[in-house]
């Protein structure tokens, strides 16, 4: 559940410097990316680069507070993204040259209701890095949210939507939306939700909040899906 975000910035950066002792030479030899955008509307891209899975959580752990409303949604939340774009590149399928180490898959609750916990049951029994969140119409009742989670490589742009088919198939038990693998795809990232504005449309009055990741396991395997 939510918890300051001071204490996510200790718990991050101690486990940064860990691995910095450990690993010296590890930033240079593979650095993850994430496209990054102002809002969801906003389609210049400016592209981040993070040493490994707990910088890619800490750049995540900002949690900005955002009233949980479509205007809100679409106009105050930043948004990320798994794409690689040339710099100077704004957001479309024609300028993605690839996909950095990591994938998302989004639990909308629509047709099957599975909790946020069961699901970090699966992440922990894989032994994944993952990232939890609940997204702007999550409530108690019915909660809707996103996992992230590392990969064992970068994907080529011909790879992409062959890879998230074969991960949205082997995360099925979760029951993820099918249809989020274009390849410009974007996350709105972790925020605190604020109840909605009475009046907006898509106002959550009642949202539901809720970060949760774990730093340590082993990235998923893309290749178990060319089995």
């Amino acid at each position: 559940p939510i918890s300051p975000a001071s204490y996510f910035y200790w718990r991050l950066n101690e486990h940064h410097k860990i691995r910095a002792l450990r690993y010296p030479l590890e930033a240079a030899v593979d650095r993850m990316k994430l496209a990054t955008f102002e809002n969801c509307r906003n389609t210049a891209v400016t592209m981040v680069e993070v040493a490994d899975w707990s910088e890619f959580v800490l750049h995540l752990a900002d949690l900005p507070k955002v009233p949980a409303d479509k205007f809100s949604k679409l106009n105050s939340t930043p948004a990320i993204s798994p794409a690689i774009y040339e710099p100077g590149a704004t957001r479309l399928d024609a300028n993605v040259r690839g996909w950095s180490s990591w994938m998302g898959i989004d639990i909308d609750n629509d047709l099957i209701v599975t909790p946020i916990d069961e699901a970090e049951e699966v992440m922990r029994a894989l032994d994944l890095p993952y990232v939890i969140y609940t997204t702007t119409k999550a409530t108690e009742a019915k909660p809707r949210y996103r996992v992230l989670f590392e990969i064992s490589r970068p994907l080529a742009v011909a790879e992409i939507k062959i890879a998230w088919t074969a991960m949205a198939a082997y995360f099925g038990g979760l029951g993820p939306d099918p249809a989020c693998k274009d390849l410009s795809r974007l996350y709105m990232a972790p925020a605190i939700w604020l109840p909605g504005r009475v009046g907006q449309p898509d106002a959550n009055l009642a949202p539901l909040n809720d970060f949760r990741f774990s730093l340590t396991g082993t990235p998923l395997d893309i290749e178990i899906g060319r089995a």
